[in-house]
């Protein structure tokens, strides 16, 4: 490695991502776009047939793209390598060579070829290092695909040392992370164990069958982190030895299933079938090179499994015939309701416990035995509420409503959506926008009210609509009426508490946010609007000592300690602590 160049990519380059629907292209697209740059050229495999050398020449031709990750390729775990040998040689051989000729005969200015570890012999020394490329035989079980990985290495190389080309070749360790192939046949150990474990849960299994001994070690890392990398060489490497991308520390099988065990939440037992093969004994890469660069991997194991596992819940089961097919509830299979009710109270416990990921796990274990379970759509927008996924949210309380028009907490949190809406539409002087909006969570208001004229969130929700019309002594008498019916609602007591500062009544502001926060189950943002209320009124004692008995009662929350440092360097005397 003799130079390291520093060329970042203009913003407006075209960069086309081979491979853009798997789980690296799929990631590096979502980098690129998190990094800023709009101008990104994709094409399905209906589209453009990587192995066909015209339709690849032509489409270079036709759309120029100045960068290219070459991220296409034909993938599989042990089993797939196993049964489709030719396939796996001949369509990376024909998906490589194609596009890395294109890109040189249209001038591209980099390439960045994407590898794997299997490149490397199989009882070659650890950590597997760059240099012992062709130093020994291969791994049997995907010796195929390593050859094809390794001829699109040395065509690299080949066109840099031959025509000057910027082509280079990253070698990514074992990857896993959103949109991985989840298909038992012919997915990689983590996806596989994953979906294993799931439906193992989901069925009600006593074990799960791991193949092989449990023994060999393997080194994992976050697609998103592999993404980041590539990005990372693609802006500052540029000399032709591979480079190699990985986590830096392996974990053996067993210790992985248990990770996995853990992460879905599944109580059986595991049994490992020692007569399936266990590929390589051990598979860590030596990271040196790429981290003398500057480049580290951020996303633990932990995790990212609980990532990943998040993702298969929400696309892997969209199509929920075959999983349920799989897990043998389509055919009445005794035991389901008993689950449903068990997942939704460990998902209302972790909610109680604030563990919003084990919560959505839950709660995606309810909706994969009945998805029409309206409760547990509720509780899901609860969850990504908490996570601010607002656009989750929405759509899971509204499904709640759709399922159970009866749902009222439901309907509050849409008419609550909805009267957010129309205030970003006031912001913006969107008339139109704003009235429709303000008459969605009118209707929501009236349903609710409907049913249970005494309900206080919707008699809330109501004065606060009256104040919007500037009817204020309606809406501050309304909403006096509803703290003195339910003294422990925050939103009322909150939106109380307001309408008296808007009227100059502090002490009674102040009163109001006292009383309902010891009162409510929800202290939390009644705390902070009393802090605001103190801080306005020029009562920073009072504002500090709020602010430090929210973090006395969440330590872990790091936010409201920056909060109580930011309000004490700018509101206190400089010579007094700021140090929390």
């Amino acid at each position: 490695m003799d130079s390291v160049a520093k060329n970042m990519i203009d913003k407006n380059a075209k960069i086309y991502i081979a491979g853009h629907r798997g789980l690296v292209g799929g990631a590096i697209v979502r980098q690129l776009e998190k990094a800023g740059y709009t101008n990104l050229l994709t094409a399905t495999s209906r589209e453009l047939d990587l192995r066909e050398q015209a339709a690849v020449r032509d489409f270079f031709a036709a759309h120029k793209p100045d960068y290219v990750f070459l991220a296409a390729a034909k993938v599989g775990g042990i089993l797939a390598n196993d049964t489709y040998p030719a396939e796996f040689l001949y369509d990376n051989l024909m998906m490589e060579a194609n596009v890395i000729d294109a890109a040189y005969r249209n001038g591209v200015q980099k390439l960045l070829f994407l590898g794997s570890t299997c490149i490397y012999p199989r009882m070659a020394p650890q950590p597997l290092k760059e240099e012992y490329l062709l130093t020994g035989p291969l791994e049997s079980t995907n010796e195929w695909y390593a050859v094809a990985k390794i001829a699109g290495i040395k065509l690299c190389q080949a066109y840099q040392r031959q025509y000057g080309a910027r082509f280079i070749s990253a070698m990514p360790t074992n990857l896993y992370g959103p949109g991985d192939n989840f298909d038992l046949e012919k997915s990689h150990v983590m996806p596989a164990l994953i979906r294993k474990f799931h439906e193992a849960k989901v069925s009600g299994a006593s074990t799960v069958t791991v193949w092989g001994s449990g023994k060999p070690l393997r080194e994992f890392l976050h697609v998103d982190d592999c993404a980041a990398a590539c990005l990372f060489l693609m802006e500052r490497y540029e000399d032709n030895e591979i480079v190699n991308i990985g986590f830096g520390s392996d974990v053996s099988i067993a210790d992985l299933a248990a990770l996995v065990k853990q992460a879905v939440g599944y109580e059986g037992e595991i049994v490992y079938d020692s007569s399936k093969p266990d590929g390589t004994p051990r598979k860590l890469v030596d990271t040196g090179r790429i981290m003398a660069l500057g480049w580290q991997p951020r996303i633990g194991l932990e995790e990212g499994i609980r990532d990943a596992y998040g993702w298969f819940l929400e696309h892997v089961e969209t199509a929920p015939g075959e999983m349920l097919l799989a897990a043998g509830l389509l055919f009445g299979c005794g035991g389901a309701e008993e689950r449903k009710a068990k997942y939704l109270e460990r998902s209302k416990a972790f909610i109680a416990e604030e563990d919003w990921d084990k919560a959505r796990v839950e709660i995606r274990n309810v909706l994969q035995i009945d998805p029409k379970t309206a409760e547990a759509h509720y509780l899901l927008g609860q969850v990504e509420e908490k996570r601010q996924e607002w656009r989750r949210a929405y759509g899971a309380y509204s499904k709640a409503v759709e399922l159970d028009p009866d749902n009222l907490p439901a309907r509050e949190r849409l008419a609550q959506f909805y009267m957010l809406q129309a205030n970003a539409h006031r912001g913006q002087d969107q008339r139109t926008e704003e009235a429709n909006a303000l008459g969605q969570a009118q209707n929501e208001i009236d349903e609710i009210l409907k049913r249970d004229p005494s309900h206080p969130g919707a008699r809330a929700l109501q004065a606060s609509m009256l104040s919007r019309e500037g009817k204020t002594q309606e809406a501050l008498a309304l909403a006096e009426a509803v703290v003195r019916d339910a003294p422990d609602h925050t939103a009322a007591a909150g939106l109380l508490a307001a309408l008296y500062e808007q009227a100059g009544r502090t002490a009674d502001a102040e009163k109001v946010l006292v009383e309902g926060a010891a009162k409510s189950s929800e202290p939390l943002p009644l705390q902070l609007h009393l802090a605001q209320l103190y801080a306005r009124d020029k009562q920073p004692e009072k504002a500090e000592q709020v602010m430090r008995d929210v973090i006395a009662a969440r330590p872990d929350e790091l936010r409201h300690r920056i909060s109580l440092a930011q309000f004490l360097s700018n509101a206190t005397p400089r010579n007094r602590s700021t140090r929390l």
